[in-house]
């Protein structure tokens, strides 16, 4: 989908330039990757580039005992019951059929609990959605934060569409695709940090537009005043 959006958006630069920069990116991105495949394949039997936990997360957030919050999921006893990290029967299973094979199992069974519990999936969705972006840590400071970036990182999300459409796809497609998986699976503080950068910069973006409408002077004009 970035690839369509940048193609789009450097289409008068040049398509074909865009292209082999593009295929250029993507190689080094493969090179990178290659070793940690081969050695995947090698060892668990599958040219796996990035994680093979995903069946386990899956099923750790997806079950009667899960919450949204995976500290919670955690205090409560969710991963001693569902993760081998903490449940020495669910670890031999690992060894018996390999981490795959185990993974595979373990997305087959959530999609079965899934099926069966629809209203309670949607519900821990819902709350993972709401968590992803204003996660309640213990920290009231850090909670307040994640918070206040949240709503101006938006707000400014939103001016930029304003002003350009095409950068507004761009980041917008960014935010879903990064945070989507996040919907499917526990939340924790952490997997906010990879674009607090970005509605950092949006909540910038959104406070220097929202003065320039309060007071008709650009965000620099009162500096510029003060200085001798």
């Amino acid at each position: 989908m970035l690839l369509v959006a940048g193609a789009y958006a450097f289409r008068r630069a040049g398509l074909r330039r865009y292209l082999l920069t593009a295929c250029l990116e993507f190689a080094v991105a493969l090179l990178c990757l290659a070793p940690w495949a081969l050695r995947n394949e090698m060892a668990l039997g599958s040219p796996i580039a990035t994680r093979s936990n995903f069946g386990i997360e899956l099923r750790v957030s997806n079950n009667d005992e899960a919450t949204p919050d995976q500290r919670v999921n955690y205090i409560r006893g969710v991963y001693g019951r569902f993760h081998p990290l903490q449940n020495a029967g669910e670890a031999l299973k690992v060894r018996q059929l390999g981490e795959v094979r185990y993974n595979q199992l373990a997305v087959q069974h959530t999609e079965t609990w899934i099926a069966g519990h629809l209203e309670r999936f949607a519900e821990l969705t819902a709350g993972r959605f709401a968590y992803f972006w204003f996660y309640p840590d213990p920290s009231k400071i850090k909670a307040l934060w994640g918070a206040l970036t949240a709503i101006l990182g938006l707000i400014g999300l939103f001016l930029v569409w304003q002003h350009c459409w095409e950068a507004g796809l761009t980041t917008s497609l960014m935010l879903f695709f990064y945070s989507a998986p996040s919907y499917l699976v526990h939340v924790g503080a952490r997997q906010r940090y990879p674009v607090d950068w970005l509605l950092t910069v949006f909540s910038v973006y959104a406070v220097s537009q929202i003065w320039t409408f309060c007071t008709g002077e650009k965000p620099g004009q009162m500096g510029a005043r003060l200085t001798p």
